[in-house]
C-alpha cells in the first residue's frame, strides 16, 4: 500500500476556511469563564380573566453558573419560574407567570469589579440620540428619589 498525502488544494483551503469561520463563530456563544445571563420575561395575571391587547410583561435577568448555553437555558428556565407568585401590582390582585427565555448571553470575563457583563451594538447614531441617553451625576440622583 502507498501512503496517501494530502495535497492542499483551493477546495481543500476554502473547506478548512470556512470550517474555522463556523467554528469560531459558534465559540462566541460560549463563555470561557462558565458564567451567562438569562433574560426571562414573567407576566402579571390578575385573577379576573380579560382578553386584553396588553400585558404587564417584566424582564428578569439571571445570572447563571453554567458550563454550556444549553445548560444556562435550563437554569433560567427554573430559576425565573421560581419567580412565579402570587400578589398584588398596582392595587390588583393576581400572579406572576413564566412566558419564556427571552436570551442567554455569555459573560466573557472573569467576574469582578469593573467586570464587563454583556455589550451591545447600538449602529450608527447621531449625536444628539446619543447625548439625550446620557444620564448626568444629578438626573440619576434624582432617578434614585423616584419612587416605585
Amino acid at each position: 500500500r502507498y501512503a496517501r498525502t494530502k495535497q492542499s488544494t483551493p477546495f481543500r483551503r476554502l473547506s478548512r476556511a470556512l470550517y474555522l469561520i463556523e467554528t469560531s463563530m459558534h465559540q462566541k456563544n460560549i463563555s470561557p469563564v462558565d458564567w451567562y445571563l438569562v433574560f426571562a420575561l414573567l407576566k402579571f395575571e390578575t385573577d379576573k380573566k380579560k382578553d386584553h391587547e396588553y400585558e404587564s410583561i417584566w424582564e428578569n435577568t439571571y445570572l447563571v453558573k453554567a458550563n454550556s448555553p444549553m445548560v444556562a437555558f435550563d437554569k433560567g428556565v427554573k430559576v425565573a419560574k421560581k419567580d412565579e407568585e402570587n400578589l398584588e401590582y398596582k392595587g390588583k390582585a393576581g400572579s406572576w407567570t413564566y412566558v419564556g427565555i427571552k436570551q442567554v448571553l455569555p459573560i466573557y470575563e472573569k467576574l469582578e469589579d469593573g467586570a464587563e457583563l454583556f455589550w451591545t451594538d447600538l449602529g450608527k447614531r447621531k449625536k444628539s440620540e446619543t447625548d439625550g441617553k446620557i444620564l448626568t451625576k444629578e438626573s440619576f440622583l434624582s432617578k434614585l428619589n423616584e419612587k416605585i
